[in-house]
């Protein structure tokens, strides 16, 4: 293959890496401009192999390969600043628990159902509610059907947010633990 096609072709690469991370950017709450939020690991691989390809196939670069080489080194140093918090050579935000209290560790135990408005089998998620015991539980496409089933659990869970909707947007949560100023947005 031609070196300089593949020259242009790492510089397309490379400025759709730096187009789809500044997209990202965007103040916008819609699907199609937060799905680019997911790939981060991938975005930055490809952003480090397009990268290395600038380097490895150098020409005498102008202006606009200049502004392309560093417009993508900022995407790298974003999505590096995004993905290295999960890694293991990050430091750990949250410490793990010291003191025990005598015969266990300090739980809390969440359970959440999506449980999807059609679904008539409310009686399995009742009796797994009983059997795990969680401290709080959150039901996901909760209508109310859903909230009339959940109803025989309310004894366990005195603290409730109930929102059901029969659009799949309804939520339930029930807690053992008391909510302080619950709000639904």
């Amino acid at each position: 293959m031609n070196s300089s096609l593949l020259y242009y072709g790492v510089q397309i690469l490379a400025g759709l890496i730096a187009f789809v991370t500044a997209w990202s950017w965007l103040p916008l709450d819609n699907w199609w401009v937060r799905s680019i939020d997911f790939p981060r690991i991938q975005i930055l691989v490809l952003g480090i192999i397009a990268w290395l390809g600038m380097l490895l196939f150098w020409q005498q670069w102008e202006l606009g390969q200049w502004l392309l080489f560093i417009a993508l080194c900022v995407t790298l140093i974003f999505q590096l600043r995004m993905v290295l918090p999960y890694t293991k050579i990050w430091k750990k935000e949250v410490q793990s628990a010291k003191d025990r209290p005598e015969g266990g560790a300090h739980q809390l135990k969440i359970m959440v159902s999506n449980v999807l408005t059609p679904n008539d089998e409310t009686q399995k998620l009742v009796n797994l509610v009983n059997q795990k015991q969680p401290d709080i539980l959150v039901t996901l496409e909760s209508d109310q059907k859903w909230q009339n089933a959940l109803s025989s659990i309310e004894p366990d869970y005195p603290y409730t947010v109930k929102v059901p909707l029969d659009n799949l947007y309804g939520m339930h949560l029930y807690s053992q633990l008391e909510l302080i100023e619950p709000t639904v947005n």
